[in-house]
């Protein structure tokens, strides 16, 4: 670090087992860090400082506490690893061994300025996902693949289109019939978390969201295939089964209450408004990524007017898909 630094302080979770805070204080001795200041999220909001970076072992519910107070972006946040924020693990790219992550948070810089996305209300550290896009949320490769992909096939005589209405930030508005949509902030190129391989910034002020919106059965046990054997699509080049969007911010709706997930917390509503803290937080991001400092392009990009129109869903959703 550079006399410029703000003098870390070390953030610890309520949830860190012993085995774990154990560890963090063997690695903190290794890297000439043991006199560093520990505080609980709790004790840190009571009394906190500006400029302060906070290496941060705590949970996913605790960093979004954290991320929500209003004076984060005052401080300089590094990410540890723990059993209990694995979103925060993907959002920020954070090294698995605990070592490596903290080298970064010591030795870093300089943090990234990130935008913070919220779900009513609430921050998003990863994926919102309604409804079902399995293939588009996970890393397709992993070696449970074939157990879901037969959980699918048992499940082909109930898979169906749901009714969702769609506004974007500009007001654009479509409604449509959809398997799931899934929104998500950004995405590290080569290692991602969705089924897209370039890279989308954390810092361009955007959403994005994929709607899944197959046709037919066999369309969609193709495309699940065809994600399994090839590489990651382009965002040039979509399925004809999915949509897109970017925009400032989404209000989704379905006509009855539908299960979803945010980082990984179950809840069920009709209703779901995701909005852009643009420039919100500084972070450090433990991987490779270059920012353009160009200005963004601030149109949004609605790609679903090949998705089921209003007329065809009426046909298609609330009855399970046809086989061809």
């Amino acid at each position: 670090m550079t006399d410029a630094t703000p003098e870390p302080i070390v953030l610890i979770s309520e949830q860190a087992d012993p085995e774990t805070l154990a560890s963090l204080e063997a690695e903190l001795t290794k890297a000439e860090a043991s006199t560093l200041e520990r505080r609980t999220l709790d004790q840190w909001l009571a009394d906190t400082r500006p400029q302060t970076r906070l290496v941060c072992l705590l949970s996913d519910a605790e960093l979004r506490r954290l991320l929500t107070d209003e004076r984060v972006g005052d401080w300089q946040i590094a990410v540890l690893p723990l059993k209990t924020n694995r979103s925060a693990q993907v959002s920020f790219g954070v090294p698995a061994h605990l070592g490596q992550a903290l080298k970064g948070a010591l030795e870093m810089e300089n943090p990234t300025r990130i935008d913070l996305l919220t779900c009513n209300g609430q921050i998003m550290l990863g994926t919102l996902i309604v409804g079902n896009v399995w293939g588009l949320h996970a890393p397709i490769t992993k070696p449970h693949f074939w157990r879901d992909l037969i959980t699918t096939l048992g499940h082909l005589r109930s898979l169906r289109l749901q009714a969702f209405s769609i506004t974007t930030g500009k007001g654009q508005k479509q409604d449509l019939a959809a398997m799931g949509v899934t929104v998500f902030g950004h995405n590290f190129a080569g290692l991602s978390t969705t089924a897209i391989h370039q890279a989308l910034m954390p810092n361009d002020g955007r959403l994005n969201a994929f709607i899944l919106s197959p046709t037919s059965v066999l369309s969609h046990l193709w495309f699940l295939l065809k994600l399994r054997f090839q590489r990651p699509f382009s965002m040039r080049q979509l399925p004809d089964s999915m949509g897109f969007i970017r925009s400032q911010s989404l209000i989704i709706t379905s006509q009855h209450p539908l299960e979803s997930t945010l980082d990984g917390q179950t809840m069920e509503t009709s209703e779901w408004h995701i909005e852009v803290r643009q420039d919100a937080a500084a972070v450090f991001i433990n991987k490779r990524l270059e920012l353009s400092t160009e200005e963004g392009d601030t149109r949004d990009s609605l790609r679903t007017s090949h998705l089921p129109n209003l007329a065809a869903s009426r046909m298609l959703r609330d009855r399970p898909l046809p086989f061809l």
